[in-house]
């Protein structure tokens, strides 16, 4: 079993591997650890942003990314990942909706309303996508078009389509946009930008 310790993190913390060694090493129970040390270092202060963001705490963050990296091994080893994306886009997209799932189970246990919903980030954008593909794929392909936008415009599509809304001011306000206005404007040009590449993603 994959478990995040302090001597796993800090160990041959230098070593970079290219994508395909990434995915070897996965395979390979011996080397395994290596890949996690990079996957983890990429990734963990993305994931505790979204945990922070959905309801979680900073100690929640390591207890996802094991049980995150467990379905993520058993993918490389199906071959399901098919380098679509990046393998860290591929397994923070799995952490995200192991998260989500949690959530949903906790809130259905305590009798509470969940706001949590599958409208959040990446498949907020999901609807017009071809119902024959998988909707696992159809995630990955997105979250790899969203990367491409930069962390401004993912910020601005993911503020734009929070609920209850942001205003628009407020939006332009805390990224630094001239104007409301202009903000809405970029919003708009984003998404025809992700729905472009989506669709030319599954075309190919």
């Amino acid at each position: 079993m994959i478990t995040i310790s302090p001597l796993c993190i800090h160990m041959n913390k230098a070593q970079t591997y290219t994508e395909q060694e990434l995915v070897a090493r996965i395979k390979d129970e011996g080397s395994r650890k290596e890949a996690v040390v990079q996957l983890y270092q990429h990734t963990k202060d993305n994931i505790l942003r979204f945990v922070l963001k959905y309801g979680g705490k900073n100690e929640d963050r390591d207890e996802l990314m094991n049980e995150g990296f467990l379905v993520l091994i058993k993918s490389v080893e199906a071959d399901k990942f098919q380098f679509q994306a990046q393998l860290s886009t591929y397994y923070i997209g799995i952490c995200r909706r192991i998260w989500l799932n949690w959530r949903k189970k906790d809130t259905a246990e305590a009798g509470r309303h969940n706001p949590i919903t599958e409208q959040t980030e990446a498949s907020l954008f999901v609807g017009s996508i071809q119902d024959d593909i998988e909707k696992e794929e159809r995630l990955h392909i997105l979250d790899g078009c969203l990367d491409e936008l930069g962390e401004r415009g993912k910020e601005l599509l993911i503020m734009s389509r929070e609920d209850p809304p942001i205003p628009w001011p407020k939006i332009a306000e805390m990224l630094a946009f001239s104007s409301h206005q202009t903000a809405k404007n970029a919003a708009q040009r984003f998404m025809k930008r992700v729905s472009d590449c989506v669709q030319a993603k599954l075309a190919a």
